[in-house]
């Protein structure tokens, strides 16, 4: 209380009303730094995640090309990438590509990969299964050989794989 009544002049003028005013917004700054502002790591509340809208639903392509086919997947939402995939199971196709390789399975049948661009797009592998004696010449395909492949999706991850496939290719003068 001394000190007030020491003080009494400076405090009272102009400067002592400054300094009074900016303590003052000091502690209130400070005590509204306290309280925790969220961060953008902080988990939302639930109530604010079931009111927003749901994502848009994921759209097929416009063509099914298999760089088109995989791209779709990959632009869907994690969770409803098994769900989205499943549209494609059983669909009945028809691509053009070249052979990238082929394996000789235990039952005698080949496996082949065959990369197929579409466009302007990154090629991307699709598998196909078929009974070599079914094509007199596959033994003599190499890669990069032109080949067709048709046949019924029955995996897409980042590679597709098709079953009850058919292939068409040409042999041309072989040396």
């Amino acid at each position: 209380m001394n000190w007030l009544m020491d003080n009494k002049e400076w405090l009272f003028s102009g400067v002592g009303v400054l300094a009074i005013a900016a303590l003052w917004k000091l502690v209130q700054s400070r005590m509204r730094g306290s309280v925790r502002t969220k961060s953008a790591l902080d988990v939302e509340p639930l109530q604010s995640v079931l009111d927003k809208p749901a994502p848009a639903a994921p759209t097929l392509p416009t063509t099914l090309a298999p760089e088109s086919i995989i791209e779709a997947i990959e632009n869907t939402p994690l969770l409803q990438q098994p769900e989205f995939r499943q549209q494609f199971i059983g669909v009945q196709v028809a691509w053009s590509g070249n052979l990238a390789d082929a394996n000789k399975l235990r039952d005698g049948s080949v496996k082949l990969m065959i990369s197929i661009r579409h466009a302007a797009q990154r090629p991307r592998h699709v598998f196909a299964t078929v009974a070599p004696g079914d094509y007199p010449g596959l033994g003599l395909l190499r890669a990069g050989h032109p080949i067709s492949v048709r046949g019924k999706i029955s995996s897409v991850e980042n590679y597709i794989v098709l079953e009850d496939a058919q292939i068409s290719f040409e042999l041309g003068t072989v040396f």
